[in-house]
């Protein structure tokens, strides 16, 4: 399960990532991606269970966020 994408949502229903950044809670190390809403990957890597993974190098925009078996999460990021 992915937490720490602490959020705030908008009257659009989109949430906006406060601390930016993300992390497992349980489960084996397993790949993860961001891409922009063109589809173009901005960050990739492995996530392991527990540690975080930090989103702070990415510009101010929309993103969607993929971790294998896990639902993509749509967020924003304010600056």
């Amino acid at each position: 399960m992915l937490r720490g994408l602490r959020t705030i949502t908008t009257s659009i229903q989109l949430p906006i990532v406060i601390n930016r950044s993300f992390y497992l809670t349980g489960g084996n190390e397993r790949p993860y991606a961001v891409a922009d809403l063109r589809g173009c990957i901005v960050k990739s890597g492995m996530v392991v269970a527990g540690e975080s993974v930090d989103l702070m190098d990415l510009e101010r925009g929309v993103y969607v966020l993929r971790v294998k078996d896990e639902r993509p999460l749509r967020f924003g990021l304010i600056k």
